[in-house]
Parts: structure tokens; C-alpha cells; sequence
């Protein structure tokens, strides 16, 4: 390594003991932020426990592709909301287009965990439009009530490949060292949390209406998690299934 490299090799090393998030924690925005990304972070997580702790099959048992298609839903879903995890992490660092990007796949992945209920050959789909005509044409997709809900995240996902394909100069992160980080700027950290709000709440509804007796055979605790989280709409669609 160059003398130019070693110098420059310690003062990362440097960076990195002295690296700190103390100073966004102490920025009300940022808590305000922090906590409701939490909230609905932390309803998933314990939905797909819940789903795990209940070894629950939305799976046809007579389906002779049976094995293959829970496989890819208890992997999938998980990864998905996995990936919702890394996300609001790079949100705390101030890497926003990184989270945006990331949101995105967390997208491609539940609907490949959603649709692998019929579809076997949906995980190797390419073309994520070919992976949402599958998920759109599931039955519960189809009724109306329900199609909103695929319809806001596709919407999403057209935003954020925006960010992915850098469209605008708005949808740029010039980073120029990693001295930069920990960043917050609250607009762009209002957006992108919105996001991240909003992809949650839906994938969240969804997980409830389509399978509502996960929700139903919870204990009360988790049941007290989730709930607040859905809109009153899904709360009283919820009571009456």
C-alpha cells in the first residue's frame, strides 16, 4: 500500500471508532421518523414469527408442487421483510437512495413470496412486470376491495426505480467520502420514511386479509402489535371475516 493509502486507511480506521449516530437520535425529527418506521418494522417481524411459530401452509395440499411453493413462501416472505430491516438501517445513516433501492427489492421479493401460493416458476421471473401480472391475477387480488392495496405497490415501485435508474438530479446522493455519514436532512429523510411507511402498512394488510387466521390463532400481545398498525378499514374488514 502507498504511503498516500496507509494515511488515508487510518483516518478510516479513525472514523470509524469515533462513528456515531448521537447526534441524529438527539434530532426530534429524526426520532419521529425513527419510531414510526419502527412500529410497522416491528409488526412484521413479529407477523412472520408468527407464521413460522405456527408452521402455516397457505399451500394446497393436493398441489402436486407443493414443496416447492411453501419453500419459496417461508423464504421469500421473510427475506422480504428482512430486507425492510436493511433498509431502515441505511435510513439511519443518511443513505437514502441506498434505502429507496432497497425498499424496491424488499417489493420483488414479497410478491414472489405472495405469489409462490400458485405459482412455482414465479422466483425465476426476470422481469419484475412479469412477477406483478402473476401476483395481479391471484383471486385475492381480484376482489376489489383488495386490488388497492397490489395497485399502491406497484405504484411504489415505479417511484422507487427512480431512484434506482437515477432519473433526476433530485433522485441523486453525491457521496464524496464516507466522512459524510451519519447525514440526516430531514426532506429527503421525510420522503424516503414515508416510503417506507407506506410499503410496510400495505405489505402488513395484505398479510392479514389474505390469511387472517394467522392474525386470529396470535397471542394478544402480538395481535396488540399489529393491529394499530392497519387502517380502520382492514380493522373492520378484519372483524367480520
Amino acid at each position: 500500500m502507498s504511503r498516500e493509502g496507509q494515511r488515508d486507511y487510518e483516518n478510516l480506521e479513525s472514523f470509524i471508532s469515533s462513528y456515531s449516530l448521537s447526534t441524529s437520535i438527539s434530532n426530534d425529527d429524526f426520532k419521529l421518523n425513527l419510531t414510526k418506521q419502527h412500529k410497522r418494522y416491528y409488526a412484521l417481524i413479529v407477523f412472520a414469527a408468527e407464521l413460522n411459530h405456527q408452521n402455516f401452509d397457505p399451500i394446497d395440499p393436493a398441489s402436486e408442487n407443493h414443496d416447492i411453493l411453501i419453500y419459496n413462501f417461508n423464504n421469500y416472505i421473510p427475506e422480504s421483510i428482512s430486507e425492510m430491516g436493511s433498509a431502515l438501517f441505511v435510513w439511519l445513516h443518511g443513505c437514502y437512495k441506498i434505502c429507496q433501492q432497497t425498499l424496491r427489492s424488499s417489493i420483488e421479493n414479497y410478491l414472489k413470496g405472495i405469489g409462490s401460493i400458485e405459482f412455482d416458476d414465479i422466483t425465476g421471473k426476470k422481469n419484475t412486470y412479469e412477477v406483478f401480472d402473476l401476483v395481479s391475477s391471484l383471486p385475492f387480488f381480484l376482489e376489489n376491495p383488495n386490488r388497492h392495496l397490489f395497485d399502491s405497490l406497484k405504484s411504489h415501485y415505479s417511484d422507487l426505480c427512480a431512484s434506482v435508474h437515477t432519473a433526476t438530479f433530485q433522485n441523486m446522493q453525491n457521496i464524496s467520502s464516507l466522512g459524510y455519514f451519519p447525514h440526516f436532512k430531514k426532506e429527503n429523510a421525510d420522503i424516503v420514511a414515508s416510503k417506507f411507511i407506506s410499503i410496510a402498512e400495505d405489505f402488513l394488510s395484505i398479510l392479514c386479509l389474505m390469511f387472517p387466521d394467522t392474525l386470529k390463532n396470535m397471542h394478544y400481545k402480538n395481535q396488540d402489535i399489529i393491529m394499530p398498525i392497519l387502517d380502520r378499514e382492514t380493522r373492520h374488514r378484519l372483524k367480520e371475516i
